[in-house]
C-alpha cells in the first residue's frame, strides 16, 4: 500500500493509541515545523527500491508515493507502536562521490534491515516509518531559484 492508495485512519483507530502524547512528549511538534521544507521518505518505498536493486534518486526525482508530507504525517503519528521514539530515522553521512551519496545503492542495501526492524513498531499496515535522508530531503543541485530557497530553509530548520 502506497501513500497514495492510503486512506486517514478511522477515528476510532486514532483515539486508541497514544500518539498525541507520546508525538508531544518526543518533539513531533518540530519535526512538523521542519517539514514545511523537508520531506521525509516512506521507508516501505525505501525498502522496496533496495530490494530492486535502485539507487536513491535526488529530491526532484523523488516520485509524489514516496513523500511523506505534513498532510500524510498521520501515517507515522497514530500507526507507531514504541514509547520512547519517534517514527523517524534521520541519515547524514559524508559523500564518498561530489554528485551522489549512493551511486551504486550500496548504503541504500545496509540501511534496509534497519527499516525492517523500525517497521515491526508500526500497528497498522497504513502505517510507515518517515526517513529524512538529505539527497531525496532536500532539493539538490541543479537548484531552482525556488529550490535554493527550501534548500535553505530546510537546512536552517534542521
Amino acid at each position: 500500500m502506497r501513500v497514495d492508495d492510503a486512506e486517514a485512519l478511522p477515528d476510532d483507530v486514532k483515539a486508541a493509541r497514544p500518539g498525541n502524547d507520546l508525538w508531544s512528549k518526543y518533539g513531533g511538534a518540530s519535526l512538523e515545523a521542519m517539514m514545511e521544507d523537508v520531506d521525509l521518505i516512506d521507508a516501505r518505498w525505501l525498502i522496496d527500491l533496495a530490494e530492486l536493486g535502485g539507487v536513491l534518486p535526488r529530491w526532484q526525482e523523488v516520485p509524489p508515493c514516496a513523500r511523506i508530507r505534513r498532510d500524510s504525517l498521520w501515517r507515522c503519528r497514530f500507526t507507531w507502536h514504541e514509547y520512547d521514539s519517534l517514527p523517524c530515522l534521520a541519515l547524514s553521512y559524508p559523500w564518498l562521490d561530489p554528485d551522489h551519496p549512493d551511486r551504486y545503492g550500496e548504503q541504500l542495501r545496509r540501511v534496509a534491515p534497519i527499516l525492517r526492524a523500525m517497521l515491526s513498531s508500526v500497528a497498522d499496515e497504513r502505517g510507515t516509518v518517515g526517513v529524512m535522508w538529505d539527497f531525496t530531503s532536500l532539493p539538490q543541485k541543479p537548484r531552482s531559484i525556488d529550490e535554493a530557497a527550501r534548500f535553505s530553509r530546510g537546512l536552517r530548520g534542521m
